[in-house]
């Protein structure tokens, strides 16, 4: 994080906004969409939304659509390991959808594109997943 980021965040937390629905025609599909930035100071509202969905045994597969994202921190990436790693324990899967060239760029040098699927749409990810 660059020192003008960060201290930007000390001042005022990033802006993000987050929603979660059933895909269309399969309520065990969550498509959980999020714009703007992601970073420490907004993983509390991240984590409202996501951990309500693993937590029902129902939903099958989380696809996070990062098609508005602008900016992932660090931890961020720590959270998305951790959810896969919840899921997959479950026999359930995450996948990303919407990602950047930088978000992928991102992902492949922390190696998470090795454990989660990542898609270059929404519509890419409903149509190429199992189940969906």
């Amino acid at each position: 994080m660059s020192l003008h980021r960060y201290f930007v965040n000390k001042i005022m937390p990033t802006v993000v906004q987050i929603t979660a629905n059933p895909a269309p025609g399969n309520p065990s599909v969550k498509i959980v969409n999020i714009t703007g930035e992601l970073d420490e100071s907004n993983l509390p509202t991240l984590e409202g939304v996501v951990e309500p969905l693993i937590q029902d045994q129902n939903n099958r597969i989380l696809i996070l659509n990062l098609n508005g994202l602008d900016f992932m921190s660090s931890k961020i990436i720590g959270y998305m390991a951790s959810v896969y790693n919840r899921l997959n324990a479950d026999g359930r899967q995450i996948a990303l959808a919407g990602c950047n060239k930088t978000i992928n760029d991102i992902l492949a040098i922390v190696g998470l594109n090795q454990m989660i699927a990542c898609y270059t749409g929404l519509d890419d990810a409903l149509n190429q997943l199992p189940n969906t």
